[in-house]
């Protein structure tokens, strides 16, 4: 059970790059990592931002 629903929204390009990096880190090439990153990952971000007027708080990192 959630108290509290809390959806965290960053700009689109500034989002690429922190995912672009993780998947780095764990090991995927550049390009591989990139294309994940605007693949499966965008596809989820899409879903989750379909949510937003559900949230309680929307925290915002310009």
């Amino acid at each position: 059970m959630l108290d509290a629903r809390w959806f965290v929204e960053a700009p689109e390009e500034l989002r690429h790059q922190w995912l672009i990096a993780r998947h780095e880190r764990f090991g995927k090439s550049v390009a591989a990592a990139r294309e994940w990153a605007l693949g499966p990952d965008e596809d989820n971000a899409r879903l989750i931002a379909a949510t937003r007027d559900r949230a309680d708080v929307v925290v915002r990192l310009d």
